[in-house]
């Protein structure tokens, strides 16, 4: 690793630190994480925003069976649809 490396590493956190920090970055993301909730709340998974620090929002989605239907289990398999409509839903 060479000190241009590191250089570049520490600018990118400085800077991505001072961005994020901005009210008009935070709302945009709050903003595009409440667009994905509504869009999880429509296809019947229930599904709330939830704030991590400044410009960093999760969206939280729980349903009964939601883990098994994304993934499959013992009682079913996996539902072709989920992965991908997530998929969609993140972007």
């Amino acid at each position: 690793m060479s000190a241009i490396d590191l250089t570049r590493g520490d600018l990118i956190r400085a800077l991505g630190a001072l961005v994020s920090a901005r009210p008009a970055v935070d709302a945009a993301v709050r903003a595009r994480a409440e667009a994905i909730a509504a869009r999880v709340d429509e296809a019947g998974v229930a599904a709330r925003v939830v704030r991590r620090g400044h410009a960093d929002y999760a969206v939280e989605a729980n349903g009964p069976g939601l883990f098994a239907r994304e993934l499959g289990s013992l009682d079913a398999p996996a539902e072709p649809v989920i992965g991908p409509a997530a998929d969609r839903w993140a972007r």
